[in-house]
């Protein structure tokens, strides 16, 4: 009676397992649904913000000094999706992906992306002449010339919620016009 009941307990628990119901996350197998990019930020911040709506953690996307593609991703389980998504937006073929590097980030790009409105938005000071959300890095980077405060620009980024990681500023001079 006893090896019954084992075995009963062992084919219930492989059942659940691989039923997904308590096997973690299916996001990674769900199919990529069409993308639609709302054009707001800027290339390549809006299409990179569409992807990640769709793909959970989706960071950036770049290539490296090879020239192979490097998809910056949160959650590494979402790279097929991520390759389908790119694929499909910006009608990529398979075989750009053949030799392509998936490298861990922290943050995805509506984080990024978000951080930068925002800082735009509220944060803009005397010295501040540039801002992006550099998927390289992943990482908000703000240019700032030698007279800004770097004790202001922290401080606000810190009121809008940017972790300190997720920051950095750089030297930079402002845009001369031709």
């Amino acid at each position: 009676m006893a090896t019954r009941v084992l075995i009963g307990l062992l084919a219930l628990c492989f059942a659940i397992v691989t039923s997904g119901c308590g096997g973690g996350s299916r996001l990674a197998d769900d199919p990529v649904p069409p993308i639609t990019v709302t054009f707001k930020y800027g290339p390549p911040d809006d299409e990179f913000v569409a992807i990640a709506r769709v793909v959970s953690g989706f960071a950036g996307l770049w290539s490296d000094d090879e020239g192979r593609l490097v998809l910056m991703l949160v959650d590494p389980s979402q790279a097929n999706r991520a390759r389908i998504a790119v694929s499909q937006l910006f009608q990529f073929t398979p075989a750009a992906f053949a030799e392509a590097r998936i490298q861990p980030a922290k943050f995805d790009s509506i984080q990024l992306v978000g951080w930068k409105d925002e800082f735009f938005m509220r944060c803009l000071s005397a010295g501040v002449v540039s801002l992006d959300a550099d998927e390289h890095r992943n990482l908000v980077v703000v240019g700032a010339t030698s007279e800004a405060s770097h004790d202001v620009i922290l401080g606000c980024a810190e009121g809008i919620g940017i972790p300190p990681d997720a920051l950095d500023i750089v030297p930079d001079s402002p845009v001369i016009p031709l």
